[in-house]
């Protein structure tokens, strides 16, 4: 699944094919060779994935695996990210020495494809990007390059909801060369609104005009509530108006990882969720969320240039409730240093001076699932963090998990290392009971899969879709 660009849907649209499959007793792996995105999640080898593909491969029915996406890249600063390589750290990217290892990632990706081709039989691919980035594709493991190199036949989707579908299309293939064009099957339009009958006519025209067959012109869905693959989705937002109401506000810092933590709350009926990029009063907001961050000093000095160190301390002063998860834990505390410039070429730092811990970033990284109890409840999340905090008084744990006790509570503060605690409907309900006086009972619903599956299926052609995939 080939993309005429970014955030064009290529995630979901695997993810339903993926459920589509496995409705079908079609056993299918998901697979994407390098993946770019500050949100994670964690396999039951250990390993650091990227959270699209761990989404997928539950939706294939799978137990995420390392080799569905052997590299992921996780930007620290616009000039270098750290690079993840089959599920560990393994050293930076920098400007532009980002393409000096490139043979080597590209062996390690066919690889881990060969792996789980061979394992599961049939996978299904995700591509990067656009598909059309010529001045890319001597280097390419990601997309054609990767299509080419394994027979992989594709399919190329679309955004026809960004306006300027037929040219995304056309505009794609024209610039391929005769190989690579050769290696497309057919074409997806996604996010159509309307009347499908009033595009009639427009289909017609781009089977006409690139000899290729549309398979599917897929409605917009709303709603979705699956899981962002990057921090673009949050780009788009608009800044919110000051609630009334119940309501949570996350802090949207430069370098923000893993804000799909916090999007079930945007679930809860009655409860309002903002992320915030720009100081404002935070009064009206019940509860203040420091998400994670994938490196802590510059985002900790960022937030003190634009304000939001004073807005957060008044806000505390007031009696405001704050919760603080991974990196925003460790900024709720004091000291954070950071000699071996693991995460930032800044040494040490002092956070808000809320919590009694210091932290030292230290190697190895930090990659484990847990399960953790509440009040009885039980849970698993999973830890991805460098920084390792050290208690300077007696710890007052809200979580016990199989390793001893967890976090951190002391009046309106909160703070834990776990990711994904808010996925578990039960856990979430009780913890805004606990934490902000919110009764909420939830509704065992649909699974989101199951409901972007059934959306997309009448809209699209499977019998073909099947007969590429098998070869045919």
């Amino acid at each position: 699944m080939l993309g005429t660009g970014s955030e064009v849907g290529k995630s979901l649209v695997c993810t339903a094919l993926l459920r589509l499959l496995r409705h079908r007793g079609i056993l299918a792996a998901p697979f994407k060779a390098q993946n770019m995105s500050n949100n994670s999640a964690v396999t039951f080898e250990g390993g650091e994935i990227g959270r699209a593909q761990y989404t997928q491969a539950r939706a294939a029915g799978l137990e995420p695996e390392v080799a569905m996406n052997p590299i992921l890249v996780k930007p620290e600063s616009d000039h270098h990210s750290q690079l993840v390589i089959l599920g560990q750290a393994a050293g930076q990217l920098k400007g532009n020495r980002f393409f000096a290892r490139n043979q080597e990632l590209r062996e390690l990706a066919f690889a881990a494809f060969d792996d789980l081709k061979s394992r599961f039989g049939r996978v299904i691919v995700e591509g990067a990007g656009s598909l059309a980035e010529v001045n890319l594709r001597d280097k390419d493991f990601i997309n054609l390059g990767l299509a080419q190199a394994k027979g992989i036949p594709v399919l190329l989707l679309a955004d026809i909801d960004r306006g300027g579908v037929f040219a995304q299309i056309v505009g794609s293939l024209e610039v391929l060369s005769v190989e690579d064009r050769s290696r497309i099957k057919g074409i997806l339009i996604n996010r159509f609104r309307g009347d499908r009958e009033l595009f009639a006519d427009g289909v017609r025209w781009i089977e006409e005009r690139t000899g290729l067959p549309v398979l599917g012109l897929l409605p917009y869905v709303p709603h979705l509530h699956l899981p962002a693959e990057d921090a673009v989705a949050l780009e788009s937002l608009d800044p919110p108006m000051p609630p009334s109401g119940p309501s949570i506000a996350v802090l949207q810092f430069p370098r923000i990882s893993n804000f799909t933590d916090f999007e079930p709350l945007g679930r809860v009926a009655g409860l309002k969720l903002h992320f915030l990029r720009y100081p404002r009063d935070l009064s009206p907001y019940s509860m203040v969320i420091l998400p994670g961050s994938k490196s802590v000093l510059a985002d900790l000095a960022w937030a003190r240039e634009l304000g939001w160190d004073e807005k957060i301390l008044a806000y505390h002063g007031q009696g405001g409730v704050l919760l603080g998860v991974c990196g925003g834990f460790q900024m709720l505390g004091q000291d954070i240093l950071d000699p071996q410039a693991i995460e930032s070429e800044q040494e040490e730092g002092y956070g808000l001076g809320l919590v009694p811990i210091l932290t030292r970033f230290e190697k190895p990284k930090t990659l484990k699932r847990r399960k953790a109890t509440v009040a009885g409840v039980e849970v698993e999340g999973y830890e991805i963090h460098q920084g390792q905090s050290l208690f300077l008084e007696r710890q007052r744990p809200w979580l016990s998990t199989e390793d001893g006790p967890e976090g951190w509570r002391d009046g309106q503060i909160w703070g834990t290392y776990l990711h994904g605690l808010f996925d578990h409907p039960r856990f979430l309900s009780l913890f805004l009971q606990e934490s902000i006086g919110f009764h909420w009972s939830p509704n065992p619903g649909a699974d989101p899969i199951d409901h972007l599956a059934k959306a997309l299926e009448p809209h699209l052609d499977m019998v073909r879709i099947i007969e590429i995939l098998e070869g045919d």
